[in-house]
């Protein structure tokens, strides 16, 4: 079953990427009216607010490179949780972007899956001004999303010296 799930989740992957990429308005298939977007922390309800919004994205042009997938069963029978990271080249941009996504996909009763739940957040690597200490990532509003006051970086571990 796991390897189903990974399956799952990264042809899911490279499907949602390449239509987005190539011809976003092929993606609305993939939401229902229940289904939710977070943009960037705007929570965004309904297929046709999600097909808005990514319609209405500042850019024409892009490319999504795939770094990681990882899949897990969810608890719904049959649902599939996947995180992807990567970056996100925009056209006439010389640095990419760096992104993590979440889904949570609900098969249906055709065989395919349809986007219940889908987060999307740009990851700005913001350098830390000291020699030897690691940098700190932040959410686009600067919310930083790792520590490094401990060792893990996530303020559960053994206290950096």
């Amino acid at each position: 079953m796991e390897e189903q799930v990974e399956m799952v989740g990264r042809a899911f992957a490279d499907h949602y990427y390449n239509l987005f990429d190539h011809d976003r308005n092929a993606l609305v298939p993939l939401y229902q009216p229940a289904s939710m977007l977070t943009f960037e922390g705007q929570k965004i309800l309904g297929v046709d607010e999600i097909s808005a919004k990514l319609s209405q994205l500042p850019f024409d042009q892009c490319r999504h490179v795939i770094s990681t997938v990882d899949s897990q069963p969810s608890a719904l029978a049959g649902g599939v949780v996947v995180v992807v990271s990567g970056s996100l080249q925009l056209h006439g941009e010389d640095h990419p972007l760096r992104f993590s996504q979440m889904f949570h996909l609900i098969p249906t009763e055709q065989g395919s899956y349809f986007v219940q739940n889908d987060i999307f957040r740009l990851n700005y690597s913001v350098p830390n001004p000291s020699p030897g200490r690691q940098a700190t990532t932040r959410s686009h509003r600067g919310n930083s999303s790792s520590s490094s006051s401990t060792a893990d970086g996530f303020g559960t571990g053994t206290p950096c010296p």
